[in-house]
């Protein structure tokens, strides 16, 4: 049998090798936690730098965005007519949206913004006679596009000449052999005449003769000229038929 003496010495060196056990144990935890919290240190410097450089990138990635120097595309222009009787035009058509329109007129300068979904509409102020009109756009970063083709446009207030030396107001005309009439006169060249709203054919120099067959009494006759810029002169005869 062991003796009390011999017990205390076993229990002794068996607190001696659990302390030691659990001071490596400490000693262990301890030098991870201390890694492991340099360890995220490191990390999260490391993820800050890169945070940071990303959204360096971003923000140069937007400064080459918006750094615009490509030009528009030249206005597009609706349909223009070659001759007007106003002085006023309105002009529409599209463009880059929200891009300005610049016109000019023969030596002046007129302009309209586009809206958001690039049409626009303007009126243009024009000169008695020839108009050339041309136009660019200019969008928002300041780049001006390609002139459009030359427009021209002519802008005429005076009426056409008519004049109508066949048959005269109020003349009478008899029996079978007079029944169909030819009326004669003279215009500008390229106008259009009509008799009665029956289109007459004009020869090179303005001239034209019409015939026209008459009723029995009075017959009324509306000879009208109109010219490319839509100015129209008109004569109005009466004559009478007798069968």
């Amino acid at each position: 049998m062991c003796s009390d003496i011999d017990m205390q010495r076993r229990y002794s060196r068996f607190e001696s090798v659990e302390e030691k056990r659990s001071i490596r144990h400490a000693l262990f935890f301890g030098i991870l936690t201390v890694a492991l919290i340099i360890f995220i240190m490191f990390m999260g410097l490391s993820l800050a730098g890169r945070f940071a450089a990303y959204i360096n990138d971003l923000r140069g990635q937007k400064i080459t965005t918006n750094s615009d120097n490509t030009p528009p595309g030249p206005p597009f222009i609706n349909t223009l007519p070659s001759a007007t009787n106003k002085n006023q035009l309105v002009v529409s058509g599209a463009v880059e949206s929200n891009s300005d329109v610049i016109f000019t007129i023969n030596s002046k300068q007129q302009d309209v913004k586009a809206d958001g979904s690039g049409s626009f509409t303007i009126t243009l102020d024009l000169d008695q006679g020839q108009n050339t009109i041309s136009a660019v756009a200019k969008d928002a970063a300041g780049n001006t596009s390609k002139k459009t083709q030359d427009y021209i446009v002519t802008y005429s207030s005076q009426p056409p000449n008519l004049i109508i030396s066949d048959p005269q107001d109020n003349q009478q005309f008899f029996g079978s052999k007079q029944k169909t009439i030819a009326i004669n006169g003279k215009t500008d060249p390229g106008v259009d005449v009509t008799v009665n709203d029956r289109l007459v054919r004009l020869n090179d120099d303005g001239s034209f003769s019409f015939k026209f067959t008459l009723s029995d009494g009075n017959n009324s006759l509306s000879i009208k000229a109109t010219d490319t810029a839509g100015n129209t002169t008109e004569k109005t005869l009466t004559v009478v038929y007798s069968s």
